[in-house]
């Protein structure tokens, strides 16, 4: 724990100093601290969206492929047998896969996360916000550096 009205100073290898002291307000510093202040607002449900996101996708994708004859009238007429079978099947069992998401909200959990990441911060406030932010929840922002860099560490040039 710091003295009493000194800051902390959380020792990374992000930065040439190698530190992040939310006291010093340095425009790198700063502008890093507001970028992962978006991440770290995002928190949990952003990360949950875009997992059960990633999901629907790696589900999606082979029965896309599958019901491509499904797409035109001359592409069915163009299938053989097995493949329009395959084709029709793979297209009942897409819909079946949406109205589950749909069910689920999968789509309005996207999109709000979506506009929650992308709304960031771009007012004058923003800098000071994020350092008062990164003293009240420093563990969270580092996590989010790891999780973001997958190490923690970019090389300062």
């Amino acid at each position: 724990m710091p003295p009493r009205g000194r800051r902390p100073t959380w020792p990374t290898p992000l930065l040439p100093y190698g530190s992040i002291d939310s006291g010093r307000p340095e425009p790198r510093t700063t502008s890093l601290l507001v970028a992962l202040q978006v991440l770290v607002d995002g928190g949990a449900a952003a990360r949950d969206a875009a997992e059960a996101g990633r999901a629907l996708a790696e589900r999606l994708e082979p029965l896309l492929a599958d019901a491509a004859p499904c797409g035109t009238y001359r592409e069915m007429l163009r299938a053989g047998p097995g493949q329009r079978r395959r084709a029709r099947s793979s297209a009942t069992r897409l819909r079946k896969e949406l109205a589950a998401a749909a069910r689920t909200g999968l789509a309005d959990r996207f999109a709000q996360a979506s506009v929650d990441l992308l709304r960031g911060q771009n007012s004058d406030a923003a800098g000071p916000a994020a350092r008062v932010d990164f003293d009240a929840r420093s563990a969270e922002y580092c996590r989010v550096l790891v999780d973001v860099t997958g190490h923690g560490v970019v090389p300062a040039n």
